[in-house]
């Protein structure tokens, strides 16, 4: 079954171009994973230091093994995160109906 992440990350003032390396670089990474079904970033109309990424994943496993790539450690743990006022992440399984 298909697992669904919604993820939003607000951009600490003067550290934008910073991010959106990150993104640029952690984009094609993740969608190269095995489990990777989908990744797409979106920002916000009116306030462009807010993201919205949004990911699908063909199960939770494959969500939890691409927690522990290189990349994911690298760019999002140890680089982007100490970039970000707030950073979260909802996780959604696909309902039947």
């Amino acid at each position: 079954m298909s697992y669904h992440i919604i993820a939003r990350w607000r951009v600490r003032e003067g550290e934008l171009g910073k991010v959106e390396a990150v993104l640029r670089a952690l984009a094609p990474a993740i969608r190269n994973e095995p489990g990777n079904e989908q990744f797409i970033v979106h920002r916000l109309a009116d306030n462009p230091n807010e993201f919205v990424l949004y990911e699908a994943y063909a199960s939770e496993q494959a969500f939890l093994e691409h927690r522990q790539t290189p990349h994911f450690i690298k760019l999002v743990q140890e680089t982007a995160a100490p970039l970000l006022d707030v950073r979260t992440v909802e996780k959604f399984s696909l309902a039947d109906f």
